[in-house]
């Protein structure tokens, strides 16, 4: 459960930073060459002065198709870089020109959310991996409920709790042939609605 709140979570700030810079960039992208010559300026402060049009397109693009790959789960760790890099640039230019903190504390806030969520990975896996693992332990259980009409029955774990199985979950011998009371092994997986028991097999 901690694992899957941290990915929920982790995916939350990944697709809220997402589509801020698609916001943030988008007028970028569409405001021409005149813009991206005074964006790429912020190069002068590494020392950078040649092809400022270039530099500049290439922050607006790292913003825009940035934040989209984050939203997608695409390219999950060279957007994060390119945003990064992008926000430290602003953020040096801010500081040579001696602007207060509430002016650079936007690129600030960024650059540490676009650095901590390269270490993550991508979130959408993280997330999606979260609800289907299997559990590796093989756990008995006894068959509750076998509902052959539609195809699915209901284990009763050693701990009392109930788990769903549907047949195609049944290994070694046919689910029809499966009675209320026998004892069964299985191990279990972890979906959004809840755990299923998998490769249930009749106790020797």
């Amino acid at each position: 459960m901690i694992q899957k709140n941290l990915n929920l979570g982790l995916l939350i700030l990944r697709l809220g930073l997402g589509v801020l810079f698609i916001f943030h960039g988008f007028p970028k992208i569409i405001a021409g060459p005149a813009s991206w010559l005074s964006l790429g300026g912020a190069m002068s402060s590494l020392g950078i002065n040649f092809l400022p049009t270039f530099w500049g397109f290439l922050a607006a693009s790292s913003e825009f198709f940035g934040g989209i790959f984050l939203v997608l789960g695409l390219f999950h760790r060279t957007a994060c870089a390119f945003i990064f890099l992008t926000m430290s640039v602003a953020l040096l230019k801010h500081i040579n020109a001696d602007d207060s903190f509430s002016v650079y504390s936007h690129c600030l806030t960024c650059a540490i959310f676009a650095l901590g969520l390269f270490f993550t990975g991508s979130s959408y896996e993280n997330f999606s991996r979260s609800f289907n693992k299997s559990s590796k332990t093989m756990r008995t259980g006894k068959v509750k409920r076998v509902l052959r009409n539609k195809g699915f029955g209901f284990i009763t774990d050693m701990d009392g709790k109930q788990i769903f199985f549907h047949q195609t979950a049944v290994v070694g011998t046919r689910f029809e042939s499966l009675k209320d009371g026998q004892e069964v092994s299985f191990h279990v997986k972890h979906t959004p609605k809840g755990p299923n028991a998998i490769n249930v097999r009749l106790q020797d």
